[in-house]
């Protein structure tokens, strides 16, 4: 549970004390909870909700306990440093939704979408094999 203005919201995939002890994570508690929070929105945005729905006895609450960790150290670090820095977008294709970038300072083109995006990265790394991501119907 974080509180933010006198409102109580649930960090609902993991707690401090996984991130500081299991994950061995670095950020203060504060940090965390900044992070966490919108590493869980930015998780629940890409699962179209389902993360959010995940039992607490569901195998699949360890991955997104372990996506979370990631997801909220690379934001944390995003911030740190003023944020990623993808370069300026080439091209988009829709049916595989590939997104291409020119890297900064750079004319040649980066078209891996999981190297341009670091945490969509780090999602699929944690989720891809969940079922998490499947943007079809259950």
């Amino acid at each position: 549970m974080i509180r933010i203005f006198d409102l109580e919201v649930t960090v609902i995939y993991t707690d401090y004390l996984f991130y500081s002890t299991v994950w061995r994570g670095t950020l203060s508690e504060g940090e965390f909870e900044k992070f966490a929070l919108r590493a869980c929105t930015y998780i629940n945005s890409l699962t179209f909700g389902r993360a959010a729905s995940v039992a607490e006895n569901d195998k699949r609450r360890d991955n997104l306990a372990f996506c979370l960790c990631a997801v909220t150290d690379l934001l944390a670090s995003a911030s740190a440093s003023g944020g990623f820095d993808h370069g300026t977008i080439s091209s988009i294709k829709n049916d595989g939704f590939e997104v291409a970038y020119h890297e900064p300072n750079s004319n040649s083109a980066n078209t891996s979408t999981s190297a341009a995006d670091p945490l969509y990265s780090a999602a699929m790394f944690w989720l891809g094999s969940t079922g998490l991501l499947y943007c079809g119907n259950n």
